[in-house]
């Protein structure tokens, strides 16, 4: 009797102290990781084309007060960038939509290391990169630069164009916690997609480059035609996929 008494006084500890830490995170969250409703957001794109792939860079115009707050409470921020290429089609086959050839992924996390007091963006792979000036941080985590897209030898590019998009969660959760993102969904900042389009060899330089991008672009309302069965709708990271925000390795 007396081992079931202190069993069930055990078990009421164990489930206040629980409450207590989820009242905790949740005033936690509360508090770091909204976003400022003044934070300007804006997305820009540009692309350079090559004989065997287009490399893209795409910059997040975003101050980032939520990011450095939640990083200074020893959390984690984490960036995705998301790049679609599309094949136009034309004649009755557009109305299936245009073709999507590869979309990619490349995400970013960002903590402060808690000796250094560092700022710390590790890629996907697992390769990090510190920095100390909190302005030189934000610029780096916030940008993807020089990102490649394989191609095809005489690939006619000035057909195709970019989708791009920015997913920015100002506080990474652990996969055990992931149920807060049901609970707190306006946490993510998403931007809307940007259309650029992509223009043909450039003889006078011998380099390809993209045309001016154009405004934000809505996603296709109609679902991408599928590719040929030898071919994937979604193209793999490039070999170890370490494309640094802001262009350096």
């Amino acid at each position: 009797m007396h081992s079931r008494l202190c069993s069930r006084t055990s078990s009421r500890r164990n489930s206040r102290r629980a409450l207590h830490r989820s009242v905790l995170l949740f005033a936690l969250l509360g508090v770091v990781t909204a976003p400022a409703p003044a934070d300007s957001q804006s997305l820009t794109v540009d692309a350079r084309v090559g004989p065997r792939s287009v490399s893209v860079a795409v910059g997040f115009q975003y101050e980032g007060d939520s990011v450095l707050a939640a990083l200074d409470a020893g959390m984690r921020s984490e960036i995705t960038f998301v790049i679609r290429l599309y094949q136009p089609l034309r004649g009755l086959a557009r109305l299936l939509g245009d073709r999507l050839l590869a979309e990619y992924h490349p995400s970013f996390v960002a903590y402060r290391d808690p000796f250094t007091r560092e700022y710390v963006i590790e890629s996907a792979v697992g390769t990090r990169r510190r920095l100390a000036s909190e302005a030189e941080f934000l610029e780096d985590f916030l940008t993807l630069a020089a990102f490649p897209i394989p191609i095809d030898p005489g690939t006619e590019i000035d057909r195709y164009y970019l989708l791009c998009q920015v997913q920015l969660r100002p506080v990474r959760l652990v996969p055990a916690l992931d149920f807060l993102g049901a609970v707190r969904p306006g946490e993510a900042i998403v931007t809307p997609w940007t259309r650029f389009e992509l223009e043909a060899l450039d003889t006078s330089s011998g380099a390809r480059t993209g045309a001016a991008p154009g405004a934000d672009a809505a996603e296709p309302s109609s679902k991408p035609a599928p590719l040929d069965p030898s071919q994937s709708p979604t193209a793999p990271d490039p070999p170890g996929g370490a494309v640094w925000p802001g262009g350096a390795a």
